[in-house]
């Protein structure tokens, strides 16, 4: 789990140049998206998975957007004020994430294609599966053309954009992404 988490806050910092403070609010956000919409929903694990995942993915972009047109330490102060900002709804909305004592009545883990998520062997295979294939999936996002043109940004930014590189949008995808793989790492951990 933290291993993913690490590893999108590297796509993010190292590659891509933008310094979070707030990189953890999408950790969580993947980790009670998840825990949540099993104990509410129901629903199979991959689609809780993926819900999760989609929901995080459309917060950070809606902060993205606002995020990446700041420069250097404003970014990073605007993204830790986010962080603060879901930190403090987590905490205050005390009905739906049990605030500062977290969820209670455990997570469900039905089994689905022949898993059994509450047997341990089987849950740390499951989340070593995943963590293998958000380690494959973001070594080949920084092996890509994207990755490249990811780092032409992070190192001249004026350049890439007198090259015709669109750097908003490039910065804004690389968020979105760090912030994906982040979330997943927050599933995992919640498993």
């Amino acid at each position: 789990a933290l291993a993913l988490f690490a590893t999108s806050l590297n796509l993010l910092v190292g590659y891509g140049g933008m310094v979070s403070f707030g990189h953890g609010m999408f950790f969580g956000l993947g980790a009670y998206g998840f825990a949540l919409t099993m104990q509410r929903l129901a629903l199979p694990i991959p689609v809780a998975i993926l819900l999760s995942v989609v929901v995080t993915a459309a917060v950070a972009t809606v902060i993205g957007a606002i995020c990446v047109r700041l420069k250097e330490i404003y970014f990073a102060f605007v993204t830790l004020a986010f962080q603060m900002l879901v930190h403090s709804i987590i905490i205050a909305w005390v009905p739906l994430t049990g605030g500062d004592q977290g969820l209670r009545g455990g997570i469900p883990r039905p089994p689905f294609l022949g898993l059994n998520l509450a047997d341990q062997r089987q849950l740390y295979l499951f989340s070593a599966g995943l963590l293998v294939v958000g380690l494959l999936a973001m070594h080949h996002i920084v092996s890509s053309p994207f990755g490249y043109t990811l780092r032409m940004i992070r190192d001249n930014a004026q350049r890439a954009s007198f090259l015709g590189i669109h750097v908003y949008r490039m910065r804004l995808t690389a968020f979105v992404i760090a912030s994906v793989f982040a979330s997943l790492g927050g599933v995992v951990m919640s498993l």
